[in-house]
């Protein structure tokens, strides 16, 4: 009962931070928004989570500590968005979006912790299998919330999101969902098949070209990891077939990006961010090293950002890159701890897919890449985001020990480790059957 209540609750907290659903009552375009602290259904609902969060990690505080305590590189960047209160130009503000953070990363770590990624998996693509339900029928019956009407991106979907980006990025995580899954004993494919089709689809609608090239990518990226499964007659002229696609593909995206970017209703200025970015570098040139203070910059008119309003004459929320977005918040400085937390996790990452036999184990990697491609012109590293849940889980992804497998009625779950050693799943299997 407690285990189901448990993942009910874990459901609710991914619909929650994907930003979706409050949008619609609230009129809000984006309840991500961690400085907006005036909505009493957002702020009552994000009080509910922290709740839930706080009983279930106490349920669980042996596990989550032993795990959670030697994530040292996100935890230093966490330390760092504190410290920064010290040099912000807007000290409460970095105060309230870093407690926001630190929660936002301890569901993480405790999502992370509690379940084995196909139980992660399973209940990520409930919740979003849910949204994309949902998003179709508002979209339909109710356009005027479901479909975008400002100049420009109009007829775009939207659905239960506050913005077009926000459905095409949740679409996105549930193809990789799908993907990922496809290969698991207990899959079910008819279910996998209509979720992948409805979010390509949903995709598309939504008109994002992020979530676009992302999602081409990452699908390719599932296809190449089932390749070494592949006969090797088989597997050279594959290999040779998509490197000779790849070339054709970049050689196109030289000579005509223009054409490209026009097809996917882009510039050569990717709407507006090349000038964005170039205004952000000489800001950033200023505070190199420690940056404005956590959340400090980005504050309209009253703060350092409207020396960039002024001359875009754009209101602009972020930096639209992350790199970029904490180099102003936290300096150089706060940009090596996120890289540090970054490629130690795909190490991970890589490190479960190459001792496994790929089955489940793609997800990691898909999740990275997706998350890579999407900061490329987004910054979803910001509180009550999807993706910053979703990272803080895979910081802490974990093999099951061989004795965790015995005792559980599902013995499918990830490979083990046995005397420090780690033992791909095939071994798993066989000392699983023998009782070993």
């Amino acid at each position: 009962m407690l285990n189901s209540v448990e993942k009910l609750y874990c459901v609710l907290g991914l619909i929650f931070f994907s930003g979706a659903i409050l949008p619609v009552f609230t009129g809000e375009n984006d309840n991500l928004n961690p400085q907006n602290l005036s909505n009493v259904y957002t702020q009552s609902v994000r009080v509910a989570i922290w709740l839930g969060l706080l009983f279930f990690i106490l349920l669980r505080l042996r596990k989550s500590t032993r795990l959670i305590v030697p994530q040292f590189w996100l935890a230093a960047l966490v330390a760092w968005m504190a410290a920064s209160a010290a040099w912000s130009g807007n000290s409460e503000t970095t105060i309230v979006r870093t407690i926001i953070t630190v929660f936002s990363i301890l569901f993480g770590l405790y999502f992370g912790t509690s379940f084995s990624s196909r139980e992660q998996m399973r209940m990520l693509l409930f919740a979003l299998i849910i949204l994309a339900a949902l998003s179709a029928v508002v979209a339909v019956f109710l356009p005027q919330y479901g479909i975008v009407t400002d100049p420009g991106i109009a007829g775009s979907w939207r659905g239960v999101f506050g913005h077009k980006n926000n459905l095409g990025t949740a679409m996105v995580l549930l193809c990789i969902c799908c993907a990922s899954l496809w290969s698991s004993r207990e899959a079910n494919r008819l279910l996998l098949a209509t979720a992948l089709f409805l979010g390509i689809v949903m995709t598309f609608l939504s008109r994002s070209a992020g979530a676009e090239v992302t999602l081409a990518i990452v699908l390719l990226l599932a296809l190449l990891s089932r390749m070494p499964r592949l006969h090797v007659s088989m597997l050279i002229p594959v290999a040779g077939a998509l490197f000779i696609a790849l070339v054709g593909i970049a050689v196109l995206a030289v000579q005509q990006g223009s054409l490209l970017l026009s097809l996917m209703g882009r510039n050569a200025t990717l709407t507006g961010r090349v000038p964005l970015w170039n205004l952000v570098l000489k800001l950033i040139a200023i505070h190199p090293l420690i940056g404005y203070g956590y959340g400090a910059f980005w504050q309209g008119i009253h703060g350092p950002s409207n020396f960039i309003e002024v001359r875009s004459n754009w209101q602009v929320p972020h930096a639209h890159n992350l790199i970029l977005d904490l180099w102003l918040d936290l300096g150089l400085v706060g940009v090596a701890l996120f890289l540090l937390s970054y490629f130690s996790t795909l190490r991970r990452a890589l490190r479960l897919f190459r001792n496994g036999d790929g089955r489940d184990h793609t997800w990691g990697i898909l999740l990275l890449a997706a998350f890579f491609l999407f900061n490329l012109v987004e910054d979803w590293f910001v509180p009550s985001t999807l993706f910053l849940v979703l990272f803080s889980a895979a910081t802490v992804a974990q093999p099951i020990r061989i004795e965790q497998i015995i005792e559980s009625p599902d013995h499918e779950d990830a490979e083990a480790v046995r005397g420090g050693v780690l033992l791909p799943r095939r071994r798993v299997h066989a000392l699983v059957d023998n009782n070993v």
